[in-house]
């Protein structure tokens, strides 16, 4: 885990910068915190082997494993030739959690055939920081030739880290923990924050009003929907305004909805159309020549931004690709080896993940009614929302749900980097949010007869009373609001017969039911980590204890709470342990 954050010291200028990492493509902005204008922040846009694009791949190819090209250091991003053993799609490996059911159903299979690679006895974690590290060099590279290498050596940089709202609470410090061995937040001034997604979409969506002179701007009350349409993920989330004067106030709704749906899936479609064509003459091609980066892919590229058009039914032909024994026919041209693909065939390939996608916000729109709001607005932002397919099918279903306006963000690859850096910088943010998921501790209680089972019941060795064992104490439930001070405690005690022993560690459960249920084995309850708590430096004068007999020993049993912050700064769960009301000892989770 990255260390603990540094304190911002008032009145003093920091520099913010915006990371989007993101499953295809990566974006980095930059402003200060004594501006909160969105024209005051930088986005980069001149990257290694290619000026102009808002974003650069994610993708990194290792100089050990690419000898025949003469690389004398890593290539990344743009720089990455076709040919070359790389690696994309890297971040998706950071959470391999059990998905909601909107989930592409062929992820599994595109880990199993090798799309989803890492290099031999490399983490997802190393090679997510090997190439966030690349990101990391050239963009403080880029600012010390705006500010000087002088200024920026002194002055305070907060890293903003956007993650998608889906993510598991692993896989969150997994990025976090990446993007810190990787330079971001690593210096003694400077602090590494990580943002949801969709928040960074709506912050960069909504700033645009907070300008008093600005047209068609929402009113309180209204609900705006986020949808955020990525390259690996899609997230849905709901804000409603709740101030426009003096200032943009906005918080979420209800618990938001996401799964792994996003561009790639498209991507994977192709793949599995392929097989189904192709068969083994498929399968038996290199990844390097078929998988992400290579040429096949790039030309599928550049049909896949086009598509959506009405009326277009040309045959889109993409390649090369050799395949050996398969004669030309109305799906292959051997002279070329270019892949013939109809309008039919490119739309049963989008279908499936739109469909997906409309299914997210069917739920989302479900979820808001229920609470007795309306939908107001859509707001599209992500790389995919680029999509005239997507946006041509989101608008037919604005329409059939009551004309709701449809708002594209300008430059949706650019909407979540610039958010993430507004959202630094302070311009706005979410006055509230919904947590996701319950989060509990399982907790030895006093045994209730006739309702718990009695397979659970044990003695305490403490005082003899009859207890249940592994009942859980659900320290903040799904739904509930979540602000900068929101945090649950669960009450513990260590029984030990030697100060050097006062250590313990207790396991953090989750669960994503409306319910959850009563014990740490119950259906749904998932193990987040585990906590670890040392007391042995405490004095131990503080310490309750009692002598067994005359001549026996004495024992200890120290009561203390295990604090959860769940709305800290920084976007990752944060503990801290307290015994009579002060912060003692020491608590670190390790997640599972």
């Amino acid at each position: 885990m990255a260390p603990s954050q540094q304190r911002e010291t008032p009145g003093r200028v920091r520099i913010v910068l915006g990371v989007d990492y993101g499953t295809t493509y990566s974006g980095v902005s930059y402003g200060t915190t004594d501006k909160t204008n969105a024209a005051d922040v930088t986005v980069i846009r001149s990257w290694p082997g290619r000026d102009g694009e808002w974003k650069v791949p994610s993708r990194i190819a290792y100089e050990r494993e690419n000898n025949t090209f003469g690389l004398t250091q890593n290539a990344w991003g743009y720089d990455v030739q076709p040919s070359m053993v790389s690696y994309s799609w890297t971040k998706l490996l950071l959470d391999q959690s059990a998905g909601p059911p909107h989930d592409d159903p062929d992820f599994r299979l595109a880990l199993d055939q090798g799309m989803l690679r890492l290099p031999s006895n490399y983490t997802a974690q190393r090679v997510c920081g090997d190439f966030l590290r690349e990101v990391y060099n050239y963009s403080t590279a880029q600012l010390i030739k705006q500010i000087s290498k002088e200024v920026f050596d002194s002055t305070p940089v907060d890293c903003w880290l956007t993650v998608p709202a889906v993510w598991s609470d692993q896989a969150r410090d997994s990025t976090r923990t990446a993007a810190y061995a990787a330079g971001f937040g690593c210096r003694p001034q400077d602090t590494i924050n990580i943002i949801s997604e969709p928040e960074a979409g709506a912050i960069a969506a909504l700033h645009k009003y907070t300008h008093p002179s600005s047209l068609n701007k929402p009113q309180v009350g209204e609900s705006i929907m986020v949808c955020d349409c990525g390259g690996g993920t899609v997230d849905i989330t709901t804000y409603m305004i709740t101030d426009t004067t003096p200032r943009l106030e906005f918080r979420e709704v209800c618990v938001g909805i996401g799964a792994k749906c996003g561009a790639t899936y498209v991507d994977r479609n192709l793949h599995k159309l392929m097989r189904q064509r192709f068969g083994q003459a498929f399968n038996e091609v290199d990844m390097k020549r078929k998988g992400p980066g290579s040429r096949f892919m790039n030309s599928w590229e550049s049909v896949k931004r086009g598509f959506g058009s009405a009326g277009d039914s040309r045959v889109q032909e993409i390649g090369p690709l050799v395949m050996k024994g398969v004669n030309s026919s109305q799906y292959y041209d051997e002279d070329d080896s270019l892949v013939r693909l109809t309008r039919t065939d490119v739309e049963s390939l989008f279908a499936p993940v739109v469909d997906e996608i409309l299914s997210l916000l069917v739920d989302q729109k479900i979820a808001i009614e229920q609470l007795g709001h309306a939908l107001d607005r859509l707001v599209l932002v992500g790389g995919f929302g680029d999509s005239d397919y997507l946006c041509s099918r989101l608008k037919e279903w604005c329409t059939f749900n009551g004309d709701l306006k449809l708002l594209v963000s300008e430059h949706p690859q650019a909407a979540i980097v610039r958010g993430a850096a507004l959202r630094g910088m302070g311009a706005v943010a979410p006055t509230q949010r919904c947590c996701r998921r319950s989060y509990g501790v399982g907790t030895s209680q006093p045994f209730r007869d006739g309702l718990d089972p009695e397979a659970r019941a044990y003695t305490s060795q403490w005082d003899g009373s009859k207890r249940c064992l592994g009942r859980m104490d659900w320290l903040i439930l799904k739904g509930a609001s979540i602000t900068k001070d929101t945090r649950g405690a669960v009450h513990l005690s260590i029984p030990a017969t030697n100060v050097d022993d006062m250590k313990m560690t207790c396991t953090l459960y989750s669960s994503a039911l409306d319910f959850p249920p009563e014990y740490t084995d119950g259906p749904g309850v998932q193990v987040v980590g585990h906590i670890f708590v040392d007391f042995t430096r405490m004095d131990k004068a503080r310490m309750p204890r009692r002598r067994e007999g005359r001549f026996g020993k004495t024992k200890w049993n120290l009561p203390f709470s295990i604090e959860v912050v769940f709305g800290s700064g920084t976007g990752v769960l944060e503990f801290r342990t307290v015994v009579d009301g002060i912060v003692s000892g020491f608590a670190v989770i390790s997640f599972e």
